[in-house]
């Protein structure tokens, strides 16, 4: 039997205000991130090139474009929506096609 709180954890949505950007669920945890798979709703395409900037700085390790891309990230007030409705408004999302790596 799962803990609530496993279940809540299990999937997750991600939000920009009312709009469903893309569900996330969550397959392993590798301490202190969450990884999984990113199933994008067709609104995400709104926001895909600055999350494509973010991972493509962290890829190079360029810490000028990182900050420039994770700032342009927060600016959107991007949440993530629990399965128990606890929101969680600061983390560090990572989605790359269709994986995803969460901390919070």
């Amino acid at each position: 039997m799962r803990h609530q709180n496993e279940e809540a954890e299990r999937s997750m949505q991600l939000r920009m205000g009312d709009t469903l950007l893309g569900s996330i669920i969550v397959e392993e945890r590798d301490m202190p991130w969450w990884l999984g798979r990113f199933e994008a709703a067709p609104e995400f395409d709104s926001v895909r090139p600055l999350f494509d900037d973010w991972s493509r700085a962290v890829k190079a390790a360029d810490d000028g474009a990182m900050d420039a891309a994770f700032n342009a990230l927060r600016d959107l007030g991007l949440v993530i929506d629990r399965a128990d409705g606890a929101p969680i408004s600061r983390f560090f999302l990572y989605i790359d096609a269709d994986r995803v790596r969460l901390r919070y």
